[in-house]
């Protein structure tokens, strides 16, 4: 059953499911998702990102979503939180990704997984460390639907 949240589906069951979409489309990646409690952080902070992308011999991707109208500005700023951080295994991390789900998924029923795929306004913004290591840059806009 999946977690209700207000009465919607909780955003939760969508990060297993991005976390699932990435891994099949990353050949050679590992994805962990924090639903799957697979993540824990080491260094500043502990707050475990929604959803960890490691290339092999690779920095890693953090990946933070919220539906959009849950609080854009708070995603933006865990995904940012997120750049500089160590993971186990000491798997750094040198850039995120914040995920605007269209406030739809929420009353979706049915496939989480093909309710997603057919997505075609997801919103995002991405980070990765700036000159020196601070600051920070940034991009933004949306994602045309794959597949």
């Amino acid at each position: 059953m999946p977690e209700k949240w207000s009465g919607h589906i909780n955003e939760t069951n969508y990060n297993t499911v991005l976390g699932v979409l990435l891994q099949s489309r990353l050949p050679g990646w590992e994805v962990r998702s924090q639903a799957a409690r697979t993540v824990s952080a080491r260094g500043r902070g502990s707050r475990e990102p929604d959803v960890l992308a490691v290339a092999p011999d690779r920095a890693a991707v953090a990946v933070e979503a919220k539906y959009l109208k849950g609080n854009p500005k708070l995603v933006n700023h865990q995904a940012r939180q997120q750049v500089g951080r160590t993971w186990e295994g000491g798997t750094d991390i040198n850039s995120a990704v914040a995920v605007l789900y269209p406030d739809r998924l929420a009353r979706s029923t049915g496939d989480y997984a093909e309710a997603l795929e057919s997505v075609d306004d997801l919103r995002f913004a991405s980070w990765r460390p700036g000159p020196r290591g601070g600051g920070g840059k940034r991009r933004a806009g949306s994602l045309p639907r794959v597949g």
